[in-house]
């Protein structure tokens, strides 16, 4: 059992220093007097179950079978992931249970939250149906709500998702496809503004702030109001296109002007709704985007090809066409007269 448990812990400081290769070969070597393993090139996944000494030699005739195993080395990486990701809602319940606890009056807490929502939601629809459309109106004298629908599908992936990154292959389908915007501009904006332009997030940490302050009864001035709107516009442009992305980020703004930090767990247990609308103006604003630089450039290409037609036409002016003779009996001869003069004689030719 003790070469067996050594040769175990030996394997598993060595898998956990390198991913390697599972079809590569070990080959024996001395060690220190010793029968130990050395790495040729690169070491193989193994089990556990697969390593086997016999009795009386503990080293010398170990047998490793290169037969695969369960992965265990894959399989337990992810495990603390899968852990957090399992437990997360029951420790933010905890959060939010600590936090109630601490309110003199839960009515008024619920309230607020309530109100919070329905102010996110009211600026998300405020500033996805009005002003981004009124936006592209004023650039391209098109449409938007037409261009909205073309990335409806989009739209409604992007609010199951709540991720830019997932919804992005979709949105560079519907904007190709259904609304005519080149691959070239497509494959070119809407991944950067997947990461960059995070209107929502930007919104939605502008009014968390404001509500967090009001709620622990923090007046807010004119400077630390510019301050959560520099922060927030900073922040988002660095916030990640994954599910709750922007509370992170919300941390850095509570900083900036001294609120508490501890309330995001507030913002936690609402934010699986308030991150869907953020998600859905995010992908639309990429979308707007791409459909502006489309159309400038659909612009530049017609502007740049007037010139050349007008060019054309005064360096080659059209010479008239010449005048089609007229078939006639050729028994008769005409007399050349002045132009224009009808009087024409025709005389019948003596063979």
């Amino acid at each position: 059992m003790g070469a067996m448990c050594s040769v175990q812990i030996w394997l598993v400081i060595q898998l956990q220093a390198s991913d390697r290769n599972p079809q590569a070969s070990l080959s024996p070597c001395c060690f220190q007097g010793e029968r130990a393993w050395r790495m040729a090139g690169k070491v193989p996944i193994l089990s556990t179950r697969h390593v086997s000494c016999p009795q009386g030699s503990p080293w010398s005739g170990c047998v490793l079978s290169t037969k695969p195993g369960p992965a265990w080395t894959r399989s337990q990486r992810p495990r603390s992931v899968s852990w957090a990701l399992r437990y997360a809602p029951v420790g933010i319940l905890f959060l939010v249970a600590g936090k109630i606890v601490e309110m003199e009056d839960v009515g008024m807490l619920f309230a607020s939250l309530g109100k919070y929502i329905l102010c996110c939601l009211l600026g998300h629809a405020i500033h996805g149906l009005l002003v981004l459309p009124l936006i592209y109106f004023l650039f391209t004298r098109k449409n938007p709500y037409r261009f909205l629908w073309g990335i409806m599908t989009a739209l409604a992936t992007a609010f199951g998702t709540s991720s830019s990154s997932a919804t992005l292959p979709l949105m560079m389908k519907c904007v190709e496809e259904r609304n005519g915007v080149a691959k070239h501009i497509s494959r070119f904006i809407l991944p950067i503004g997947a990461t960059v332009n995070m209107d929502g997030a930007a919104l939605f940490q502008c009014v968390a702030a404001v509500f967090i302050a009001q709620l622990n009864q923090r007046s807010l001035d004119f400077v630390k109001i510019i301050t959560i709107l520099v922060t927030a516009t900073a922040s988002s442009v660095g916030a990640a296109g994954i599910p709750a992305g922007g509370v992170l980020t919300l941390a850095i703004i509570l900083e900036a002007v001294n609120l508490p930090v501890r309330d995001i767990s507030l913002i936690l247990a609402v934010d699986w709704l308030v991150d869907r609308s953020c998600t859905v103006l995010n992908v639309e604003g990429d979308a707007f985007g791409a459909g502006l630089l489309q159309n400038y450039v659909d612009r530049s290409e017609l502007q740049s090809s007037v010139p050349e037609l007008i060019q054309v036409k005064s360096e080659m002016p059209l010479s008239p066409l010449p005048v089609p003779t007229e078939e006639g009996n050729p028994l008769l001869e005409r007399c050349p007269g002045p132009a224009g003069d009808a009087g024409r004689c025709e005389k019948e030719s003596v063979m």
